[in-house]
């Protein structure tokens, strides 16, 4: 579902998410490219079913961006319209939904805001989300508060160490959410470029 997204001229910090955007996956952007967006439901709806506003932006931000560049979204908060009829759907739905969207997808893009310095939001669906993309070897962007004490396991943060993930600030991609686009770009050049002639992306794929 799009939804309007401010732009700036905000750059994100170097070293944060390395990418080569030269080659930025052809003229048709993200057309035809999957993306599953997850992170926290259970624990961060609150009284009335309304999602947590930290996350709320950040979903939208993101959501905006890679749909206006054409790509589509494959994400939970938008079916449970943000946590409002999350009540509505069972574990064994919400699994076998969740576990095909992971095997559709292209890329994983999973936001996992702080609760305080050093501590994420509990979100028990989005690291099981994590093992199965990094099983099934799809791309991973995490969505994280960077700055300050780090937060989650080792495990979540040596991810990079046996999987192609990268982390991303939050607040860099409320400032410039085009800065997910560009990843998700490279993420399509790589792809369409596994022997890394630089050639060139293959024709673009027509959306499945």
């Amino acid at each position: 579902m799009p939804a309007s997204s401010e732009r700036d001229n905000a750059q994100h910090r170097d070293g944060e998410l390395r990418v080569d955007d030269t080659g930025g996956g052809g003229g048709a952007g993200l057309l035809g490219l999957k993306v599953f967006v997850g992170g926290p439901i259970q624990y961060a709806v609150g009284t009335g079913g309304v999602l947590a506003p930290a996350l709320h932006d950040v979903l939208l931000k993101v959501i905006a961006a890679i749909e206006e560049d054409g790509g589509e979204v494959l994400s939970a908060h938008v079916v449970e319209r943000f946590g409002e009829i999350s009540d509505q759907f069972g574990p064994e739905e919400v699994t076998v939904r969740d576990h095909l969207w992971m095997t559709q997808c292209d890329a994983y893009l999973p936001i996992l805001p702080s609760v305080a310095p050093g501590e994420l939001m509990r979100t028990d669906g989005t690291h099981i989300e994590l093992g199965w993309a990094s099983a099934l070897g799809k791309p991973i962007l995490v969505l994280t508060d960077i700055d300050g004490e780090p937060g989650g396991s080792h495990l979540l943060r040596g991810l990079p160490a046996i999987a192609s993930a990268a982390f991303l600030d939050i607040d860099d991609v409320m400032r410039k959410p085009e800065t997910v686009v560009e990843y998700l770009r490279a993420v399509r050049w790589a792809a369409s470029d596994p022997t890394g002639t630089g050639q060139g992306p293959l024709p673009e794929r027509s959306p499945r």
